[in-house]
């Protein structure tokens, strides 16, 4: 991408990002989806594997690779809200191949060795985003507990080039032999609502 001084649209994180109605009768939701300019509905994945809630009209990106690939096998849903002011993501992978080669219990392993792997995925996640040629700054992460799995938690600001900065929050949940990383971007002046996100989430 040239250097620009001027603004680079959330467009392009939101890229990088990828690589990877019933009425409802609460007043504070309606106030809520008000806001933030869609209605929220429960999606439940293709694969069975959990349901989420997000803004509607989320796109599906399925990544099941060939089993002759090196990939993950996973699936992902995105979108975005409040006129493309905030992007979200879900993404699941399914681990259950590379473990099923050994004699790792998942339930079974270390809290260190947990917080390992955890940090190691997001590690990856970011080198993605560099790799895409935006920055992140002011990176931080923490371990936290997320229906009662072992998370990761991380946010900072991300930019590329010379544009303006937006916010990431992230957090990256180990279930059995599943990982769920679910993020939004969010520019300048949006909130997003990761909380409603991880709160709807269900682990089937």
């Amino acid at each position: 991408y040239p250097r620009s001084k001027r603004k680079v649209k959330l467009d392009s994180l939101v890229k990088m990002g990828k690589r990877s109605h019933m009425r409802d009768l609460d007043p504070l939701r309606n106030i809520m989806n008000a806001i933030s300019g869609k209605e929220w509905s429960k999606i439940d994945s293709l694969n069975g594997k959990f349901a989420v809630e997000l803004p509607e009209n989320a796109s599906i990106s399925y990544t099941y690779p060939p089993e002759t690939t090196q990939k993950i096998p996973g699936i992902t849903y995105f979108v975005s809200d409040q006129n493309g002011g905030v992007a979200y993501f879900v993404k699941y992978e399914d681990y259950s191949g590379p473990i099923a080669n050994t004699n790792v219990n998942p339930e079974e392993l270390r809290e260190d060795v947990v917080q390992f792997f955890l940090k190691s995925l997001v590690d990856s996640e970011v080198k993605n985003y560099i790799d895409g040629g935006a920055s992140i700054e002011g990176l931080a992460s923490e371990f936290i507990k997320i229906h009662e799995r072992h998370t990761i938690k991380y946010t900072g600001a991300i930019s590329k080039s010379e544009g303006s900065k937006n916010m990431l929050e992230a957090v990256i949940i180990l279930a059995g032999t599943a990982v769920f990383t679910i993020s939004t971007i969010s520019r300048k002046g949006c909130v997003s609502n990761l909380k409603r996100v991880l709160d709807s989430l269900e682990i089937k």
